[in-house]
């Protein structure tokens, strides 16, 4: 499972409670000043999850979701690098 600025007003989905029924390698990722999913959010679910492994990702600046895997100018970011590994089976 892998989540990018994950929001409960995205979807109405309750992550908190989501977060302790999760049962599979988790990788969560967040900027500190991501506005909508704050980074301190995403820590605060990520410390549910029981199942492992789990990694949490805090990089710096205000990207959200998707703008976490591309810079300004499209290229992949070391996330998307991490991501691609996590899904493949790296789960370092």
């Amino acid at each position: 499972m892998v989540a990018l600025s994950n929001d409960v007003t995205d979807t109405g989905a309750d992550d908190r409670a989501d977060a302790r029924r999760l049962h599979v390698p988790a990788l969560f990722a967040a900027a500190v000043d991501d506005s909508i999913a704050p980074a301190a959010t995403v820590r605060s679910v990520y410390e549910l999850v029981r199942s492992g492994p789990k990694r949490l990702i805090v990089l710096p600046g205000s990207a959200h979701g998707w703008q976490l895997l591309q810079d300004p100018d499209g290229a992949f970011t070391p996330l998307a690098g991490a991501v691609a590994e996590w899904v493949t089976g790296d789960l370092s």
